[in-house]
């Protein structure tokens, strides 16, 4: 994504968790080719915020209270499809979020870095 002459990628970061939020905001901060557009705590914020934020890139918590991550989004990705969402969790690779619920990505929380970010998105912006 660097080097390619294209604006930012705006990228709104979804988690229940105020000190993990802060890991993904500050994972987001230092990745090439993506900028901050917002936080939300909850997956019913993220889908009164994605497209007031312009969000292009969403990383959220695959599990949290109320509306979770995987159908938060299924509903973003289905109102937005040109929106990436990217999955968080502490589990391994779960390929029914990707299939079933249109992930781009799950993220084992502890991998999630600039590396993973870009290697992820790369194909996708």
């Amino acid at each position: 994504m660097e080097g390619t002459g294209r604006e930012p990628a705006r990228v709104l970061v979804v988690d229940d968790h105020p000190a993990y939020r802060s890991v993904m905001r500050d994972v987001v901060e230092v990745t090439p080719g993506l900028e901050l557009a917002g936080e939300a705590t909850s997956g019913e914020e993220a889908m009164e915020v994605v497209e007031r934020l312009a969000a292009q890139v969403v990383i959220m918590d695959k599990r949290m209270p109320g509306m979770g991550g995987l159908d938060a989004c299924r509903a973003i990705t289905r109102r937005h499809p040109g929106v990436a969402v990217i999955l968080c969790s502490v589990e391994d690779h779960d390929h029914d979020a990707v299939n079933t619920y249109g992930a781009a990505a799950v993220i084992r929380k502890q991998d999630l870095s600039p590396a993973i970010l870009q290697s992820v998105l790369a194909p996708l912006l």
